[in-house]
């Protein structure tokens, strides 16, 4: 069975979005850490974009978490 890209993007963006908000994190202090615009974070929390592999792992080293950590709350997300 496949997962559904709208409903990934949204899962994604919530994720970013509260990690960014747990650690008192602005969008442009996000887009300084990981050379990622503020436009296009904001585009990804609301899922409206949908991230590729190395956006994601720009983003999880900005938070100082591991990709793989945040790929597993996305896949714990999708089979809830």
């Amino acid at each position: 069975m496949g997962v559904e890209k709208d409903h990934t993007k949204k899962i994604f963006g919530r994720i970013l979005n509260e990690r960014r908000t747990e650690q008192k994190i602005s969008h442009v202090e996000l887009e300084d850490r990981s050379g990622i615009t503020r436009k296009h974070i904001y585009n990804l929390e609301k899922g409206i974009h949908e991230p590729t592999l190395s956006v994601i792992i720009n983003l999880a080293n900005a938070l100082d978490i591991e990709p793989d950590q945040m790929m597993r709350m996305i896949m714990k997300r999708l089979n809830d």
